[in-house]
C-alpha cells in the first residue's frame, strides 16, 4: 500500500510541474525580446522594450517576470500579465519606439532593432532567461504569401495557413516565421494610458489599407479584392471611419480607470485615489457586490485598495462648485445624488519603488477575477435579492424566464471586464470628489491638517495656491439637502 501511495504521489506531483511548465512558457511564448511597452508614471509617459527574463522555470515560480528597460534607462520587473496589457499595438507607436535607444543605467544591458539585445562583458546572462528574437520589419518589407500559390518547391514542408516573411534588405530568401496568423497577432488585451482627461484609443490615422511593397515597381493589391476575374472591382477600407466605430463600440463597454497623482503622507507611504467609471450596460452592477467579491477571493488578508472600495458622491460639474450632482425627476423634484466607485491604493516606503507595479495587479486582478470566476451570475442575483431587490424585479418584468436572466448577467459581466480597460492618470481629485470626501482623505490618510501646497493642482483642477481653493478649516460635509 506505501509504494502505491507513494506512487500517487509522485504521479500527481510530476502532473503540478507539468503543469506550471505548461503555464509559464504559455506566457513565454506570447512575449518575445523586443515587444514595445507604454507606461504612466508621474514624470510623465516612457516606451520601454521587453530585453529578457527575470525569473526562469528552475525558481519555481508561478508567475513569470520579464525585465524591461524604458528610454530613460530606467529599468523594471514586470510580470506577463502587466507586459501584455501595457504592450503597445499602434503600428504609429511601434514604429515610434523602434527610434528610441535603450540602454539600462548601469550600461550593461542594451537593446537596438539590428542587433537586438547586447550585454557589455562580463555581464552575459545564463541562457535560461534569454527570449526569441524575431527579426523586425518595417511593414513594407513584410510578404504574407500564401503556399498554395508560390509552386516553389525547395521550400520547407509547411501547411498552407503558416506564414513566411521575407524581408529583401538582409538575405533576401524566405524565412518561416509563425505556424499561423495568430502567433504573430496579438489577440491579448489592450490597454490605453493617457495623461490627460481625454480618451484617444487610435494615433495612427491610416485610410487605406493594402498589402507592402518591395519595390516601386510592385502591383499594389487592396486587401478584400476579388482574384476571380479581371472585371472584378476592388474595395479599399476606409479606415478613419472604420477605426472611429471600432472606438465607439469599444469605449461603450470598456472599463474607466481614473488614477489621482501619486500623494506621500507625513509617514512617507504613497497614496492615489482610483476612480472606476462602469459601461452603461452594467448600470445595475454595485460597487457592494464587487466589494465582497473581492474580500472573498483575498479572504483574511484583503488589501487596502479593496477594503476601502466605495459609492462616494460626486460634482455636479468636474472641478466645479462644491455642489452635488442630481438629476431631476419627471415631476421636478432632484433626485438622490450620483455616485462613483473609488477606491484608496497605498504603498509604504520600503515598497515605493513597486508603486506603480502594485496598482497595475489590482486593476489586473480585478479583472481576472470578474472574468474567470464561475457562478457570479447567481452569486449577483442572490446578493441583489437581499440589497437591490427592484433591479431583480425589473429584470424578472421584462424576461420571466430566471435563467436568461442569470445568463444575461453572467454575459454582461464577463463582456466588460473582458473588454479593454481605459486608463487616465493624473486625475484632479475634484473632478469627481467634493471638498469634505478631499479634506478627510487629506487629513486622516495623509496625515496633514491642511492642503499640502505641492499638491495644490493635483487636488483642485486647474487651481494655483491660493486660487479657488477652499479654505481647510471651513470646509463641510453637505446634507442630502443641499
Amino acid at each position: 500500500m506505501k509504494k502505491i501511495f507513494y506512487g500517487y504521489r509522485l504521479f500527481f506531483g510530476y502532473c503540478y510541474i507539468l503543469l506550471i511548465y505548461y503555464f509559464i512558457n504559455s506566457n513565454r511564448r506570447n512575449i518575445t525580446e523586443g515587444k514595445y511597452i507604454e507606461k504612466a508614471f508621474e514624470a510623465g509617459v516612457f516606451l520601454g522594450v521587453v530585453v529578457q527574463l527575470t525569473n526562469t522555470f528552475t525558481h519555481y515560480s508561478r508567475e513569470l517576470y520579464f525585465h524591461v528597460i524604458y528610454e530613460d534607462g530606467d529599468s523594471e520587473d514586470l510580470s506577463a500579465l502587466d507586459v501584455m496589457a501595457l504592450m503597445i499595438t499602434d503600428p504609429n507607436k511601434i514604429d515610434q519606439a523602434k527610434q528610441k535607444q535603450y540602454v539600462n543605467n548601469a550600461g550593461t544591458i542594451s537593446y537596438n532593432e539590428v542587433k537586438g539585445v547586447t550585454y557589455a562583458e562580463g555581464h552575459e546572462p545564463d541562457i535560461a532567461v534569454k527570449l526569441l528574437h524575431l527579426p523586425s520589419l518595417k511593414s513594407s518589407e513584410l510578404i504574407v504569401r500564401n503556399l498554395r500559390e508560390t509552386g516553389t518547391e525547395d521550400l520547407p514542408s509547411l501547411k498552407s495557413s503558416e506564414l513566411i516573411v521575407c524581408n529583401p534588405k538582409e538575405t533576401g530568401k524566405l524565412e518561416y516565421v509563425g505556424t499561423s496568423r495568430d502567433e504573430v497577432s496579438n489577440k491579448n488585451e489592450s490597454v490605453s494610458i493617457n495623461r490627460g482627461e481625454s480618451v484617444s484609443f487610435n494615433q495612427g490615422k491610416s485610410d487605406t489599407v493594402s498589402s507592402a511593397n518591395t519595390d516601386s515597381n510592385s502591383e499594389k493589391t487592396n486587401v478584400g479584392a476579388t482574384t476571380g476575374s479581371n472585371d472584378s472591382k476592388s474595395f479599399r477600407l476606409d479606415m478613419g471611419k472604420f477605426k472611429g466605430q471600432m472606438e465607439s463600440v469599444t469605449a461603450a463597454q470598456s472599463v474607466r480607470y481614473f488614477q489621482s497623482a501619486a500623494f506621500q503622507s507625513v509617514d512617507q507611504s504613497t497614496y492615489r485615489i482610483v476612480f472606476i467609471q462602469l459601461p452603461n450596460v452594467l448600470w445595475y452592477f454595485k460597487v457592494g457586490f464587487m466589494k465582497m467579491v473581492l474580500e472573498n477571493i483575498y479572504n483574511d488578508d484583503v488589501p487596502l485598495w479593496v477594503s476601502s472600495m466605495k459609492d462616494i458622491f460626486i460634482r455636479k460639474h468636474a472641478h466645479g462648485p462644491n455642489q452635488l450632482s442630481r438629476k431631476k425627476k419627471n415631476n421636478g423634484d432632484m433626485g438622490y445624488p450620483k455616485t462613483a466607485i473609488a477606491f484608496t491604493h497605498k504603498v509604504t516606503r520600503a515598497a515605493l519603488t513597486l508603486e506603480s507595479h502594485s496598482l497595475n495587479a489590482a486593476l489586473a486582478k480585478i479583472h481576472t477575477i470578474f472574468t474567470n470566476t464561475e457562478g457570479l451570475d447567481e452569486a449577483f442575483h442572490s446578493w441583489s435579492m437581499a440589497n437591490q431587490a427592484g433591479v431583480i424585479t425589473f429584470f424578472n418584468n421584462k424576461e420571466p424566464n430566471m435563467q436568461k436572466v442569470l445568463e444575461k448577467f453572467d454575459k454582461d459581466i464577463k463582456t466588460v471586464f473582458k473588454s479593454n480597460r481605459i486608463i487616465n492618470t493624473n486625475t484632479a481629485l475634484d473632478k469627481y470628489m467634493l471638498d469634505w470626501d478631499i479634506k478627510q482623505f487629506v487629513a486622516n490618510d495623509l496625515g496633514y491638517s491642511h492642503w499640502p501646497h505641492d499638491k495644490i493642482s493635483s487636488i483642485f483642477g486647474g487651481a494655483n495656491s491660493g486660487s479657488n481653493v477652499p479654505d481647510f478649516d471651513n470646509v463641510q460635509e453637505l446634507t442630502l439637502n443641499d
